[in-house]
C-alpha cells in the first residue's frame, strides 16, 4: 500500500530524461494539446463499503484488551479500505490520542476511506508522465525511489510485478491503477 502514497504525490514531480535523450518536450498531437484537453472529473468516495469495523477490530485486538496499538490500528484501517500517507495516519492517531480504540478505528476509517483515491485519480496524476496511457517502468522506479515516502528495492520489485510492464517496459497506467486500487467486495454486516 506505500506505493499508494507514492502515487497520491507524484503529480507534480519532475523527471529527468534518460542520457543521450534531448531535453526538448516532445510535440503535442493536436487533439492533445493541454490548453484543449479537459482533466475528467473524479469523483470523490462518499459512501462506505458495507464493512463491520467492530469486526475487524476483534479480528485486529490480537491481545483483547480493546485498544490497538498503531501497527494494528494501521493494519486495520487498511483492511477496510483506507490508505492513508504516514501524514494523515500521524495526523489521525495525534487527534484520537492513545486510545485506539473500536470507537476510534471507527472514526478514524470514516475520515481516511473518503480520501482514498480512485483508479481515475491515480490515472490523471500521471498523464504528464505517460504517452498514450502508458509509463516506462525506469520512471515509474525513478519516482518510487526519490519522491514521496520513498519505497525500498523490495516495494519497488513488488510494485513493478503489480504493475506487469510488457517486453518494451511499458507499463499501463489504467491496469497499474486498478491493480493498485481495486474495487472493495462488499461485506455483509453480521448482527
Amino acid at each position: 500500500m506505500r506505493a499508494l502514497e507514492l502515487l497520491k504525490g507524484a503529480q507534480d514531480k519532475p523527471v529527468p530524461p534518460k542520457s543521450g535523450i534531448s531535453r526538448e518536450p516532445s510535440p503535442i498531437p493536436p487533439e492533445r494539446h493541454p490548453s484543449e484537453r479537459k482533466e475528467p472529473e473524479v469523483p470523490e468516495v462518499e459512501q462506505l463499503p458495507d464493512i463491520d469495523p467492530d469486526c475487524v477490530f476483534v479480528y485486529y485486538d490480537r491481545d483483547g484488551d480493546g485498544r490497538l496499538s498503531k501497527d494494528e490500528f494501521l493494519n486495520a484501517l487498511r483492511a477496510m479500505g483506507a490508505c492513508p500517507n504516514t501524514a494523515d495516519f500521524e495526523d489521525v492517531c495525534q487527534k484520537l490520542g492513545s486510545n485506539l480504540d473500536h470507537k476510534a478505528l471507527h472514526e478514524a476509517w470514516k475520515k481516511l476511506f473518503r480520501q482514498r483515491p480512485t483508479s481515475d485519480k491515480l490515472i490523471a496524476q500521471f498523464r504528464g508522465l505517460s504517452q498514450e496511457g502508458m509509463i516506462d517502468k525506469n520512471v515509474l522506479r525513478f519516482l518510487a525511489t526519490n519522491y514521496g515516502e520513498r519505497l525500498n528495492e523490495d516495494e519497488v520489485n513488488e510494485l513493478l510485478k503489480l504493475a506487469k510492464p510488457d517486453s518494451d517496459g511499458q507499463i499501463d497506467l489504467e491496469h497499474l491503477a486498478n491493480a493498485l486500487m481495486p474495487a472493495l467486495p462488499q461485506a455483509h454486516k453480521h448482527k
